[in-house]
């Protein structure tokens, strides 16, 4: 199999905004905000992180949130805006998010708050160059008041980038022919992780999970052994690449103070994996959901 191209830009920087905008789905600082809403985990995770929409029927939101089986989707998110509203959610999830990361990253003295406003400042900057043709998720964030709390405008620059990249990186994979089970399981196997170790996460059945395979082996995208093929290995590679050109305007639009984002970012970003508050790899991530799911029957 041949090996995985050099990161691109926007892929190095994908990797530092990640947990800093991704941390909102880990905190329990955040989760208890919701359960005060009265929401169990999945109704939080889905109407929290699609509220900026409004509050849209499940199956819109199950037509965004691509990856995730609609048979999940639709009835959280009826549990969830049956029990709470747009406004209040919203307030929730960002008064969270910012004390969670305030906690985890311990920069509250001047010198500190001065990095994170600076780092805030080039993501949101960063982030108007990007279009919003198709791209829902980021739309929806953008129609938003920005935080004036350094630590809510450190998340909402992250969240923005990050919400464009999951948009683009859906356009991608649907382009490439692929559904929302398949393009699980093959990035299982671009990550190097186990095939089937994390595709549950996105609520898909063990029976789904296997017609998935079976197509995936028919197209020689994998093979018997659990590896993917040359083929396989080249279509999910376009993916990412067609993900990052997606948000080259965005690197376009840092030009020379790229290097800046990085250096600042950076600390932030391993600080956050360090202690904790975003998985170290993706079937962590999974052993994180057991619990959560556990926890809120």
């Amino acid at each position: 199999m041949p090996s995985k191209s050099e990161k691109t830009k926007a892929r190095i920087l994908h990797d530092l905004f990640e947990p800093i905008a991704a941390n909102v789905y880990f905190s329990p600082v955040v989760q208890e905000e919701y359960k005060k809403l009265g929401l169990a985990y999945l109704p939080g995770y889905f109407c929290s992180r699609s509220a900026a929409m409004g509050e849209l029927p499940g199956e819109v939101v199950a037509s965004i949130f691509a990856v995730f089986n609609p048979a999940i989707v639709i009835p959280s998110v009826s549990q969830g805006w049956a029990i709470t509203k747009r406004d209040a959610i919203l307030k929730a999830r960002l008064s969270g998010a910012s004390a969670s990361l305030s906690e985890i990253l311990e920069l509250g003295d001047a010198d500190g708050l001065v990095m994170v406003e600076r780092a805030a400042e080039l993501l949101l900057e960063a982030s108007k160059s990007l279009q919003l043709a198709f791209h829902p998720m980021f739309a929806g964030l953008i129609s938003l008041e920005v935080p004036q709390d350094p630590f809510g405008r450190l998340f909402r620059g992250a969240d923005l980038l990050r919400e464009h990249r999951g948009d683009s990186h859906s356009a991608a994979w649907t382009v490439h022919g692929v559904d929302g089970v398949e393009i699980s399981l093959l990035s299982e196997l671009y990550w190097g992780i186990p095939l089937k170790s994390y595709v549950f996460t996105r609520g898909w059945s063990p029976d789904e999970i296997d017609q998935a395979i079976i197509r995936l082996l028919d197209r020689h995208l994998i093979d018997t052994k659990d590896n993917l093929t040359t083929e396989g290995f080249e279509l999910r590679e376009s993916i990412e690449k067609a993900t990052d050109l997606a948000e080259e305007s965005s690197i376009l639009a840092l030009g020379e103070n790229y290097d800046e984002l990085v250096s600042l970012l950076s600390p932030m970003a391993n600080k956050i994996v360090e202690k904790g508050g975003y998985p170290s790899n993706p079937t962590s991530f999974g052993e994180i959901l057991r619990r959560r799911l556990s926890n809120s029957n």
